[in-house]
């Protein structure tokens, strides 16, 4: 079996928004799929990733497109993280 991969989804689920759940259901879907994947809902992923706190490596970020989130893709490629 692959190597096991930390995904952070950075989707707030508490605003009653369809789309959030949407995705969220489909990255599991895709998780369930590939049999490899260990998704953690971690808004916070970005402040993780800044700040190299130990125990917060993830393989790839899952999060809506905007300004804060570009600057966390960029953070997360220079740690050799993947931002989807």
């Amino acid at each position: 079996m692959p190597e096991t991969r930390r995904v952070a989804i950075m989707i707030d689920l508490q605003w009653p928004l369809k789309y959030h759940q949407e995705i969220f259901a489909g990255t599991q879907r895709y998780a369930e799929h590939r049999g490899n994947w260990e998704c953690q809902l971690d808004l916070y992923a970005g402040d993780s990733l800044r700040t190299g706190r130990a125990g917060a490596a993830y393989d790839g970020v899952i999060a809506e497109h905007g300004r804060e989130q570009l600057r966390i893709g960029a953070v997360a490629r220079r740690r050799g993280s993947r931002a989807c």
